[in-house]
């Protein structure tokens, strides 16, 4: 057999096989070092996970003989010098925890294994192993001062290495220090004082994913009575995770600590801080209630009124409980001690809710860069649940895009300038979020500019799906199309529709059609874009239930190729667009857009039956979620002015009654007005009087409200109105909307034969 159909055996899973014919190769070719690496593996995975002893007895005949004649063949090999090292320093950890004496390392062989780490750390790309596996030797073999010593040249090595990438660096050093802590500690080796310098000297730049090391470490700075150094420790472990057992059980054991030590006369806003945060965050596994933490800052506030986490938790509780008012003055005065971003959104929204006044000026904060994102979030999530007037809106959006573009430069100081404390937490992905968040806020203001910049800026960081969405949104509303085809390009090299969201992916091919229209590249772009048009209604065919949140996707990857189709044949004749819709709606009778067209198309050639089939067949297929407000305010207006020009003026009536309300508060002043005139209209020719009065006192109001001068419009009204008084009877007033309309010099004609016929009304509304 061959090496791909050896392969084809280890990785379906038939193991047996596959060893038994690798080993025939093997005796064939038993220098055949893929081969022997392959039957290294497969041996070791046949046993793994058994009995320790086993795994031992296995590697001991086959494995670890394989893989050191492969490394005698290939001393750089790096794949067979990592998984020796590992499998053995696993194995012996099995053997020691069972209590088994065997040794795959022993003080006869340990400078064999010390060399293959030592090959790994000479390799930049695997050093990091390397050291790791060399410390691992030294403490299975008991040498504590190479522990130390090669803990020290690998954080050495880990600080030059990964000099421009101090996420790495921050992570690797905090492993291997906790390691020289804990040996140290341990094992007594230095004084009390020098660990607590050991301490104090590298707090600021731990960034340890296990919470339970920072607890380690305020035990030892506690011990050593260094209440400055416990108190930065455990300042650094509640923005952790703070999930594990383990972890919980040390937060309470430190609040009753606290307790004491406050009992004892210690006032300390950072014991405060930390004592509140764990009562608001974990008061059941301290069997208090929901409320204590709030109570709590109450009492201390009536003796110590200077302290920032007192004002802040307490204002943090009743903005919780929708208490907004309550909670202003509190949020207020921590504040004023100390600015915080989580503090100062919590009075930003309390103020707006309480007031309706939104604060334009935007506070310079301290706070790590992460927690600056995550207040960003929290407050679009506020915005887009809660604000909907539009002056409000662009207000709380730039108060949003303020505050995403501080966290960006604190990620951009965190990680160019080494700013700010360590914080495993505040990754590079984490700033890449804050890139993809603070761009679309870019692009909503326009900047698209900066916003391509800030995203370029995300995908140095981290590959995030999110930034290539909005990278090409952005490119593309720049109509910058060069740089849109690349990224397109770059897109669908990374991402397939399986592994990506198939919405997006769906917009993304749409995309790339626009980007090939806008670059002129349109030989056969109709072809095209009907050919993934038809994809995209067909799909929804076989999948009718798409969730509401992938809906919108999917409609905007749609209306992208609607648009572009109904940009290609905006030139065509009419006759020419209707035959094309009309297919359309043949074939797919549940889609909106050629309904939409139609409708426009109808009204132009005044087809007025058809106008209001294709607006109704538009609203019933367009889903109420989704629809913009303006387009169904002006498809009802085509549907209400259709009733009028087929003289179904009964029905035109009840519909404009019926949605009145809706275009009023859809439709902007000149459209409402338009709206209101063919109301009227069908009043009129309804012989309605009572609300052909009403509602033209109504466009009145609105004239006189937007101080709106004298047009066709106010006049087309007062027309109708006079004729409508004047046939009720009423003269005088009749003449008086008349004699408005007479007023202006180019008046329309059928007001001067009002003027002469209107002297009999009893014989002209014999005619009526």
């Amino acid at each position: 057999m061959n090496i791909e159909e050896l392969e084809n055996l280890f990785y379906s899973g038939d193991l047996a096989l596959c060893i038994e014919e690798g080993e025939q190769h093997l005796k064939n070719h038993p220098d055949d070092t893929t081969v022997l690496f392959l039957m290294a593996i497969a041996h070791y995975d046949y046993v793994y996970p058994g009995h320790p002893e086993l795994v031992y007895d296995t590697m001991n005949q086959f494995t670890v003989p394989y893989l050191k004649k492969i490394i005698s063949l290939e001393p750089e090999n790096s794949e067979a010098l990592q998984h020796i090292l590992s499998y053995a320093l696993n194995n012996d950890y099995n053997l020691a925890y069972i209590n088994l004496s065997k040794r795959h390392i022993t003080a006869e062989n340990r400078n064999d294994y010390i060399g293959y780490a030592q090959r790994l750390i000479q390799d930049p790309n695997h050093a990091t192993s390397g050291y790791d596996f060399l410390i691992r030797i030294y403490e299975s073999v008991g040498e504590k001062a190479a522990v130390l010593k090669t803990l020290d040249e690998a954080m050495a090595f880990f600080t030059t290495y990964f000099t421009a990438d101090r996420e790495q660096r921050d992570q690797y050093n905090a492993i291997f220090l906790m390691k020289k802590i804990y040996l140290l500690q341990e094992n007594k080796l230095i004084s009390p004082d020098a660990i607590i310098q050991v301490i104090a000297d590298h707090i600021q730049n731990i960034a340890s994913d296990d919470d339970s090391d920072y607890l380690y470490l305020a035990e030892i700075a506690f011990e050593n009575e260094d209440m400055a150094l416990t108190k930065a420790i455990l300042l650094k472990l509640i923005r952790g995770v703070n999930s594990k057992e383990d972890v919980l059980d040390g937060l309470v054991k430190w609040h009753q600590r606290f307790d004491k030590l406050i009992k004892n006369g210690l006032v300390d806003d950072d014991v405060f801080y930390f004592q509140l945060i764990v009562e608001r965050n974990h008061f059941e596994r301290m069997h208090l209630k929901a409320d204590f933490y709030y109570h709590h800052a109450l009492r201390l506030m009536e003796a110590h009124s200077d302290k920032f986490s007192l004002y802040h938790f307490a204002g943090t509780y009743l903005h919780e409980a929708a208490r907004h008012a309550e909670a202003l003055p509190l949020l207020s005065k921590a504040l004023e001690i100390k600015s915080a971003s989580i503090t100062w959104r919590r009075y930003f929204i309390s103020k707006y809710l309480v007031t309706g006044a939104i604060d334009l000026e935007l506070p310079t904060f301290e706070d790590l860069p992460r927690d600056l994102y995550n207040d960003g979030v929290e407050l679009s999530e506020f915005i887009t649940e809660e604000i909907t007037d539009p002056e409000d809106l662009a207000l709380f959006q730039a108060m949003l895009s303020g505050l995403y573009e501080q966290s960006f430069h604190a990620f951009q100081a965190y990680y160019e300038e080494g700013s700010y404390e360590s914080d495993y937490l505040g990754s590079r992905h984490n700033w890449a979020m804050c890139c993809n968040n603070y761009s679309i806020e870019l692009i909503k203001n326009g900047c698209y500019g900066t916003a391509v910049d800030v995203i370029h800026t995300g995908l140095q960081n981290s590959e995030f799906e999110e930034l290539h969405h909005t990278l090409l949104d952005a490119l593309i509303k720049q109509e910058n199309y060069v740089d849109a085809k690349a990224a397109l390009a770059k897109f669908f090299r990374t991402y397939t529709a399986e592994d990506s969201n198939f919405y997006l992916y769906l917009k993304h091919q749409a995309d790339y059609l626009v980007v090939k229209n806008g670059l002129g590249e349109t030989e056969h772009i109709a072809d095209e874009a009907q050919e993934l048009l038809s994809k995209i209604y067909q799909h929804y065919i076989v999948n009718p239930d798409i969730s509401d949140y992938d809906f919108r996707d999917y409609e905007a990857a749609k209306n992208t190729v609607e648009g572009l189709l109904y940009d290609i044949y905006d030139d065509e004749r009419h006759d020419v667009k209707i035959a094309y819709y009309t297919h359309i709606i043949e074939q797919y009778p549940h889609e909106a857009h050629a309904p939409y067209v139609l409708m426009q198309i109808y009204n132009e050639l005044e087809d007025y039956k058809n106008v209001n089939h294709t607006a109704r067949l538009y609203l019933a297929n367009k889903k109420e979620f989704i629809i913009n407000a303006f387009d169904k305010a002006k498809t009802l207006y085509m549907i209400m002015k259709s009733h009028y020009f087929m003289e179904e003026y009964s029905a035109g009536i009840d519909f404009f009654t019926a949605q009145d309300a809706y275009c009023d508060e859809t439709f902007d002043a000149p459209e409402y007005l338009q709206w209101l005139l063919y109301g009227i209209k069908l009043f009129a020719a309804d012989n309605q009087l009572e609300p052909l009065l009403r509602y033209s006192n109504k466009l009145k109001h609105i004239y006189e409200t937007e101080d709106r001068g004298y047009d066709d419009t106010s006049e087309e009204v007062h027309l109708l109105v006079a004729k409508a008084l004047y046939v009720s009877g009423d003269l005088k007033q009749a003449h008086q909307h008349l004699d408005i309309v007479l007023g202006y010099s180019d008046h329309v004609a059928l007001a001067d034969e009002y003027k002469k016929t209107w002297k009999k009304p009893g014989l002209f509304s014999k005619l009526f």
